[in-house]
């Protein structure tokens, strides 16, 4: 697989950041670990958290107005870093993501994780995702939530376990976050 280079560093707040520029899209990717994001859900979530940190990923324009375009090898340097930093972390590592809500573009979110997945991105890996809609004002939203960890994780059945109730809990405390 084609990726564009990429540097590693660790930030002050225990994140590790991946970052890359593509060149078709005039843009800078970065690519976030965080390991303390979700230390206060910890007790309840023990298996679903001890080895787990949240994923994300964004983009900075690098020249204004530019059009994004679609770029293969953004996807594939994105999935390369994920691949790598699980495979560094030991098969008990659990990465968890949310699709974030702010511009209604989560179901865009949800289905480019499913793509990767469904393309091999991470075929020694399992993904799962949880799907709520919640009424929000007058309107409902719906909200994308998964993880991903290794097949031999040797926590899969009480992480699959761990992971339903975590996400119901997630989402609502983000649907309360959204009535605030």
């Amino acid at each position: 697989m084609d990726f564009y280079a990429y540097t590693i560093e660790n930030t002050e707040d225990s994140e590790k950041l991946y970052t890359f520029y593509s060149p078709r899209n005039k843009r800078i990717y970065a690519v976030s670990f965080d390991t303390y994001l979700y230390q206060d859900f910890l007790e309840d979530f023990p298996c679903l958290l001890s080895k787990g940190c949240s994923l994300g990923f964004y983009n900075i324009p690098t020249e204004k107005p530019f059009r994004q375009k679609h770029d293969p090898l953004a996807s594939s340097t994105i999935q390369c870093i994920i691949q790598d930093y699980l495979q560094s972390q030991g098969n008990e590592c659990v990465l968890l993501y949310h699709c974030d809500t702010q511009d209604n573009r989560q179901y865009c979110r949800h289905l480019l994780f499913d793509r990767w997945y469904r393309a091999g991105a991470f075929s020694s890996f399992i993904k799962e995702a949880a799907e709520a809609t919640i009424p929000v004002g007058d309107e409902k939203k719906k909200y994308y939530i998964g993880y991903i960890t290794a097949r031999d994780n040797p926590n899969l059945e009480n992480i699959k376990l761990e992971f339903d109730e975590f996400s119901y809990y997630m989402i609502s405390l983000d649907n309360f976050k959204d009535r605030a």
